[in-house]
């Protein structure tokens, strides 16, 4: 094919071509800017149509764009595939080609499939988006969903090129895919997916596997960035909605979303989860689906209300070595309003972390309930124990998973490093720097409301809170407490002076700590704070292995005033100093 066709209203000259056997269609110049068919949208008194109908066939197209093509009409099959659709038990094959300026009414303004899709080095969209007013810039498809792409129950394979600008009324600005009758599996490598939008679920990507308990999506992104995609809708926050990069939801826990090294960034859910990521179950009464982040895949600059770089529910996280979730600078971070600026952790969900993973530079920006927090990592308390998320944090001794310089802000901030209401592990975990730094802020290096927290050979320094517990926030009330635990080498590393919320462990109430077995980190393991009113005899702050190596000699306590506090042997507070 030589330069440009362009349908128009003249008799034959308009209309989709339908493809039922197998054909090769290569643009003559192999610059598919200058080798165009232009299906013309509507103009011109025309009918709008599609460009090529694939039922039963092959079509391979190699250097050519496609533009204006509209599946728009009312009835089935009529509304679907802007440019292109791919019937069932078929295949097509694009290599250096452009899909631009395409509509579909219900899915798949550029491309929807049902069969096998491959993409090569092709872009899916434009410039700008769809009816852009510059005409020297292409536009980006549109639909209701599947903006760009749209894969139902078949293969879609996609490698280098780009998805963007593309729309979506509802899910899946730049790809829409998924599987309704049978196991489907999507692969994505060296890809640029940037700047396309939906409504409320999958800004750049909506992966779904639906309704069957032997049907499932596998997805793999391989050194692919999925960078400043958002959501659009302004409304409140709903837990089944959000993922301002790329949104998960499924059945089945044989669903697998795996993305190896590549960026996701600079993503915005607006008022839903997961500005990067948000991986559920569409009911939240399963764990199903997995999630994992390996070789260095960075999440960093997204933004949310919960779970500004990834949000897990009822469904499973792993996060493998070398990976990091923030940055190198606050600009890097991501930033959730209400919880989990890296990380958010929500119903029956389980998170894994392994040695080298970096937390860095993550906020909490508004943080308004002692309910809310956690600026590197938070476990949400959904009211009921059993249901609370769990976390297992394991890094090695030659290479520690890092919380660094993460914070909550706002008038209730809570958890600078880590907000846990869950069960929480940490191995050979380095938590530093991080803060709760606003006048009502508490635990700025972890805040321990309800669950379990136990640090094993890991240590927290040079944290902050202005409230209370700069290193470590213990609470106790009449609606629950939270359980904190010291074993091994763990070091709540005391400041160079006694001042309260500078990286001390503030027992509220009643708060103990737990210890398991003898402590074996540099004394001082930690320094106590109490507030003013139980600074006498019968406040017990250990519990458990008090004397085992005299581990209660261990600790110090922030004075009050002029009078030296001390831990005795029965873990109570004692103003007689212990024999060294």
């Amino acid at each position: 094919m030589n330069g440009t066709i362009q349908a128009t209203s003249a008799s034959g000259n308009f209309g989709n071509i339908t493809v039922s056997k197998s054909i090769t269609i290569r643009g003559k110049s192999g610059n598919p800017a200058t080798d165009i068919l232009d299906a013309n949208k509507d103009t011109g008194g025309k009918s709008a149509h599609r460009i090529f109908n694939v039922t039963g066939g092959n079509l391979t197209m190699e250097g050519l764009t496609l533009t204006g093509g509209m599946a728009i009409a009312p009835g089935v099959g009529t509304n679907i595939g802007g440019g292109i659709y791919v019937g069932a038990n078929s295949r097509a094959e694009l290599k250096n080609c452009i899909i631009t300026a395409c509509k579909a009414a219900r899915v798949g303004g550029g491309i929807y499939s049902k069969g096998e899709l491959i993409l090569d080095n092709c872009t899916i969209g434009g410039e700008q988006y769809y009816d852009g007013m510059d005409p020297a810039k292409p536009e980006g498809n549109t639909a209701s969903s599947g903006g760009g792409v749209s894969s139902n129950q078949g293969n879609l394979t996609i490698i280098g090129g780009a998805i963007t600008y593309n729309t979506a009324d509802s899910p899946g600005g730049g790809i829409a895919f998924g599987s309704n009758d049978r196991t489907a599996t999507l692969k994505v490598t060296g890809t640029d997916i940037s700047h396309n939008k939906a409504k409320e679920t999958g800004g750049g990507i909506y992966l779904s596997a639906p309704g069957y308990s032997d049907k499932y999506v596998n997805a793999t992104l391989q050194d692919v960035t999925v960078k400043n995609n958002e959501l659009t809708s302004t409304n409140v926050n709903d837990w089944r909605k959000g993922g301002g990069g790329i949104f998960f939801t499924n059945y089945t826990n044989g669903a697998t979303l795996t993305i190896i090294g590549g960026s996701i960034e600079g993503n915005n859910a607006r008022n839903f989860n997961g500005g990067g990521i948000y991986i559920t179950t569409d009911r939240d009464d399963y764990v199903n689906g997995t999630l994992t982040l390996k070789d260095g895949a960075r999440i960093s600059g997204n933004s949310a209300e919960n779970g500004g770089g990834v949000a897990v529910n009822s469904a499973k996280l792993i996060i493998e070595s070398g990976c990091t979730i923030g940055g190198d600078n606050a600009s890097q971070g991501n930033t959730a309003k209400t919880s989990g600026g890296g990380i958010s952790v929500g119903k029956k969900a389980e998170c894994t972390i392994k040695e080298g993973v970096t937390i860095r530079h993550n906020r909490v920006s508004n943080g308004t309930n002692i309910m809310d927090g956690g600026g590197g990592l938070y476990i949400k308390d959904t009211g009921t124990q059993a249901d609370n998320g769990i976390v297992t944090i394991t890094g090695t001794l030659g290479n520690p998973v890092r919380i660094e310089d993460n914070e909550a802000r706002g008038s209730i901030g809570v958890g600078g490093g880590i907000a846990n209401n869950g069960t929480i592990t940490l191995t050979h975990v380095h938590i530093s720097g991080c803060k709760a730094p606003d006048s009502a802020g508490l635990g700025g290096g972890i805040y321990v409301r309800r669950g379990a927290c136990t640090l094993i050979d890991s240590n927290v320094n040079g944290c902050e809170a202005s409230g209370a517990g700069g290193g470590v926030y213990v609470y106790k009330g009449a609606d629950g407490a939270g359980e904190f635990t010291m074993q091994s080498s763990t070091r709540i590393v005391p400041s160079a002076n006694n001042y309260r919320g500078k990286n001390d462990i503030f027992l509220r109430d009643g708060a103990c700590i737990k210890l398991s077995g003898g402590l074996t980190g540099k004394r001082s393991v930690g320094r106590i704070t109490v507030p003013d009113t139980n600074y006498n005899a019968s406040t017990k702050v250990l519990h458990s292995d008090i004397s085992v190596d005299e581990n209660y000699k261990k600790f110090t306590v922030t004075p009050k005033g002029s009078q030296n506090w001390y831990v005795g042997s029965n873990g109570a507070l004692t103003t007689t100093q212990p024999t060294p």
